[in-house]
């Protein structure tokens, strides 16, 4: 197989074309477990979700309406922060908005898992601002990959997963016709979020703050996985 730099751009296009649902919908999957995970995770630790913002948000607004202490509040900010600087990474780092073979997502990756690890050895040391470590490691996942079938794909939170299945819902009520892939990948990325949290927590049950250490391990082995696949040019 040739390279992407020797590929024609439409030879390229029919290269995407071919491989990139099923690729994307195993990866969204992972994704999206990986997400849900590390959220459950953070919020069994600090009772902040680290993998979207509105809740960071709302503790803000808690804190600085009065109620909540000013040092977690900190904390919140720098979980805003954290994310926010983690989707700018990922943004140098993949360079496109949209789902492309070739793409440096492997890198990202292992970059999100080392700081997962970071993370991890931070809140058994009970420091508190491992949760941000965390949130960084979420904006990076989350901003790796943009738009595909027109879709804004998300893989640490469900808001906007919901938002365009109840869309689509409604577009075929209407009498358009809908994607059936859409769909497919939508309902996939809800599925694989929703079981990511449940073995979080079960595992957080079982094994407590040692644990954690579980979302690093998947994001290691989900950057591996992609690197190999590469290798064999069957990405």
């Amino acid at each position: 197989m040739k390279s992407l730099i020797d590929q024609k751009p439409e030879e390229i296009l029919s290269r995407v074309e071919k491989m990139e649902f099923k690729w994307v919908l195993l990866g969204g999957i992972m994704l999206s477990f990986l997400g849900g995970n590390v959220n459950v995770m953070m919020l069994s630790f600090f009772h902040v979700p680290v993998s979207h913002m509105t809740g960071a948000f709302s503790h803000l607004s808690m804190v600085y309406g009065g109620g909540v202490d000013i040092s977690n509040g900190l904390v919140s900010l720098w979980i805003v922060i954290a994310f926010f600087v983690g989707t700018f990474i990922s943004g140098v780092l993949i360079g496109k908005e949209a789902i492309f073979p070739g793409n440096r997502y492997s890198l990202a990756l292992f970059l999100e898992a080392f700081i997962l690890l970071g993370a991890y050895l931070m809140v058994q040391s009970e420091n508190k601002y491992g949760v941000p470590l965390a949130a960084l490691g979420c904006g990076i996942q989350n901003a790796m990959a943009s738009t595909y079938l027109g879709l804004n794909i998300r893989t640490t939170h469900v808001s906007g997963i919901v938002t365009d299945l109840g869309l689509l819902l409604g577009h075929f009520v209407r009498g358009h016709s809908i994607n059936g892939k859409k769909i497919g990948l939508l309902i996939s990325l809800l599925i694989g979020f929703l079981f990511g949290g449940i073995f979080a927590a079960y595992l957080f049950m079982k094994g407590g703050k040692a644990m954690m250490i579980f979302p690093s391990v998947m994001a290691f082995s989900i950057a591996i996985g992609y690197w190999g696949l590469q290798k064999k040019n069957w990405l």
